[in-house]
């Protein structure tokens, strides 16, 4: 939990550093492939090229940092949220049965939880606040079952006390 909090702080803190530089790059009027020469090859009296040329390789390198942040955050809530359904978890996994299907979790559905990668940010999102869980349960009539769900840290791994598997 708290490793993911530092990653997702890490991301956070990379992100407003990104718009900071492309903010300095917009204010002198080019971008990250704008040329800093003029047509005869000199460079532009009209920008600070050095500032530009330097702003241009932080920007490439807090990208590169971003993306590995953003795998690092989505390993770590994956590891969060692997484990096994147990007797001791919150009473909506207490009525959840083998093999119900679940057709929305929270604000999330078919189409838009991107495989499941947006289920862990939901989560942690969610900490301590119910969720509304729709599932199709094959064993009776009922065309859906609504559940609450509160995500909460609990003796085992992550926070719903499941391990949700797409299909």
């Amino acid at each position: 939990m708290e490793a993911a909090q530092q990653l997702l702080a890490r991301k956070d803190t990379i992100e407003r550093q990104l718009r900071s530089l492309e903010n300095s790059l917009h204010e002198q009027g080019v971008g990250l492939t704008d040329p800093l020469v003029d047509r005869e090859g000199f460079p532009r009296s009209d920008i600070d090229v050095s500032a530009i040329r330097l702003a241009r390789v932080q920007i490439i390198e807090l990208r590169n940092d971003l993306k590995n942040t953003v795998g690092d955050i989505e390993q770590c809530l994956y590891q969060l949220h692997n484990v096994p359904v147990g007797a001791t978890q919150s009473e909506a996994l207490a009525t959840s049965h083998d093999g119900d299907l679940i057709t929305a979790f929270g604000s999330l559905d078919a189409t838009n939880h991107d495989r499941l990668r947006a289920l862990p940010a939901l989560v942690i999102a969610s900490l301590q606040k119910p969720l509304v869980l729709f599932v199709l349960r094959p064993s009776t009539e009922q065309s859906q079952l609504r559940l609450e769900l509160t995500p909460s840290p609990w003796e085992g791994k992550g926070f719903l006390g499941c391990h949700i598997l797409p299909l």
